[in-house]
């Protein structure tokens, strides 16, 4: 079975959240104040006995949310909800589910049994935690054995990479009884825990012939603890944990970390998650049990060839996976629907995520190849400013900073839309929670492109989205807000022909000699000295608009000025024209 759902109220800064989970990868994203982490301490509490043994779980009273800050008399209990899901039909008709029976009945599949718990701490400070299990033919109040089951069958297996990779290790003094005889097992838990060492500490004198014997020895260790007879009823099990998390079912097999290249980031990588793994050994678990992997910020203290590695392992092992991470190259590597966004707002967590039916297979292919692959980090952001071209993906950050705003720090990401198509950025967004804002030239392309995302816009909310400039381009708002100058140096024309020629000729013909992006840049330079018209004002609006809604603000809205134009009026085609002196006479 797999864990399908954790429900949440009064738990640290979370009111109320509920979170739903792959059956095999789940990825969550988020700020520092999500709640991710809150969630991981509560599945922690939930599956993992104390270790103090002093109650069935581990809560304190600073995990008791107070309905207002310095009000705790009171608290509301900490509740929380665990749903299970069998994975195929007759899965819990198995002998391992004996001690739910009665509660399974035989509802057509799949059947769901579900953990509920009230925990909460009266003034003197007793526990008083209530539980109960509740299944297709009945629920069960309080029981510690089915309590003891759930923990021995759906074990949690928590990794910090954060953490320092010398303290997930330590292999010297508890691999003795893992595999083989008391000989060939201290020879194997000195050769892992040497190598290992020398590895994280830096003082290997061979790098290269260092992490070959380490990776051999970690496939020696595999392949004992797959040898035939392990897992027989005459074979005593001397390291249960490690007996279902290596040698059943979970996929790690010395097959599996064969790796297709010899590179040093694969064979790195599973030192770190083969180490990580079995520094969880003496974890209760019960036959057929199918841990619970979470894996809280795998890209730390890696390169990122060795967390392709680390990915490239987890994502084969058959246990469920939650993972937590701030890597967009992880995210590129990972199914879009594996996907969760999480933010917190009042207390109430909201998870985010595309649906397998939001993009089309174009569609995903398009947002794939241009935005995951190539940005990932846009999938942190708070608001995307949809732009479409590189001279605006370059001139509006810039913009943003003589205004006075960071959009790195606010959260703002410009994301070109030219190669993607609008649509699909713009389901994404919406679908993650993500706010948006398009900034469109004022031509017919950018009249098309306004009107292609107006059906994903609320009604009376189009200003707040969407932005179309009085000018048919970037480089033509520019000139008429004071920097004409900048192209018509860069035009390079007479100053007769400067005189009779209209801005768009004059700004063609800088382009041909000049890069866009440089011309605008160079605006950017002139804007900035004394006297100088400053930021134009409709753009100042898109930067202000933006940081409006990456604040979670309703942006202050401006009617957009128009030019005014006449009944006959067709926009007109972009031709390059080419100089013509005037004649001598």
């Amino acid at each position: 079975m797999h864990l399908s759902r954790l429900e949440v109220a009064h738990f640290r800064g979370i009111r109320h959240g509920v979170l739903d989970f792959d059956p095999a990868s789940t990825v969550l994203i988020g700020e520092n104040d999500s709640g991710r982490s809150s969630l991981f301490d509560l599945l922690t509490a939930v599956l993992k006995a104390p270790e103090d043994g002093a109650g069935p779980f581990a809560f304190s009273r600073w995990d008791v949310r107070c309905p207002e800050e310095g009000l705790c008399e009171v608290p509301q209990p900490i509740r929380a909800r665990l749903c299970f899901v069998e994975r195929q039909p007759g899965e819990w008709d198995a002998p391992a589910f004996e001690p739910v029976r009665e509660l399974l009945g035989g509802m057509p599949w799949p059947r769901e049994l579900c953990f509920e718990l009230a925990a909460s701490n009266e003034r003197h400070g007793r526990e008083v935690d209530t539980w109960r299990f509740t299944g297709p033919a009945g629920s069960r109040d309080n029981d510690a054995a089915q309590l003891a089951w759930l923990r021995a069958l759906n074990p949690l297996i928590r990794i910090d990479a954060s953490a320092s990779p010398a303290r997930r290790l330590p292999l010297a003094a508890h691999l003795a009884t893992l595999a083989g005889t008391p000989d060939q097992a201290d020879q194997l838990a000195a050769r892992v825990h040497r190598h290992y060492q020398q590895l994280v500490e830096g003082i290997s004198v061979d790098l290269p012939e260092e992490l070959s014997a380490g990776f051999d020895a970690a496939l020696d260790l595999l392949e004992r603890l797959n040898a035939p007879g392990r897992n027989g009823d005459e074979a005593p099990r001397h390291a249960p944990m490690l007996g279902e998390l290596i040698g059943n079912g979970s996929g790690l097999t010395p097959q599996t970390f064969l790796p297709p290249y010899g590179n040093t980031a694969y064979r790195l990588g599973l030192l770190l998650l083969l180490g990580a793994v079995l520094d969880h050994r003496d974890t209760p678990t019960a036959p057929g049990a199918e841990p619970i992997l979470i894996i809280e910020d795998p890209e730390a203290h890696l390169h990122p060839m060795t967390l392709s590695a680390i990915w490239h392992l987890i994502d084969r092992i058959r246990w469920q996976k939650i993972v937590c991470t701030h890597s967009g190259d992880l995210l590129a590597s990972v199914p879009m629907t594996s996907l969760r966004r999480l933010t917190r707002l009042n207390g109430e967590v909201t998870v985010w995520r595309v649906a397998a039916d939001v993009l089309d297979r174009d569609e995903l292919r398009r947002y794939s190849y241009h935005v995951r692959s190539h940005r990932g980090v846009a999938a942190f952001a708070r608001c995307w400013l949809l732009v479409e071209g590189e001279t605006e993906f370059w001139l509006l950050p810039e913009l943003a900073r003589l205004c006075g705003y960071d959009f790195a720090m606010e959260g703002i990401v410009c994301v070109e839309f030219a190669q993607c198509g609008l649509p699909p950025l713009v389901k994404v967004a919406q679908a993650l929670g993500i706010r948006w804002h398009l900034l469109a030239d004022g031509d017919h392309a950018g009249q098309s492109y306004a009107a292609a995302v107006r059906s994903h816009v609320p009604p009376g909310e189009l200003d707040q989205h969407v932005t179309v400039l009085r000018q048919r381009d970037i480089e033509n708002a520019l000139w008429h807000a004071g920097y004409a100058d900048v192209y018509r140096r860069h035009a390079r024309l007479p100053e007769t022909a400067v005189d009779v020629m209209s801005p768009a000729r004059v700004i063609t013909r800088a382009i041909h000699r000049t890069p866009k992006p440089l011309l605008a840049l160079e605006a950017l330079d002139a804007m900035q000295q004394a006297g100088s018209p400053g930021v134009p004002e409709e753009m100042r609006r898109v930067i202000e608009c933006c940081v409006a809604l990456a604040r979670g603000e309703s942006p202050v809205v401006v009617e957009q000025e128009r030019e005014p134009r006449s009944r006959h009026h067709r926009p007109r085609r972009k031709t390059h024209h080419r100089y013509r002196p005037p004649s001598e006479e």
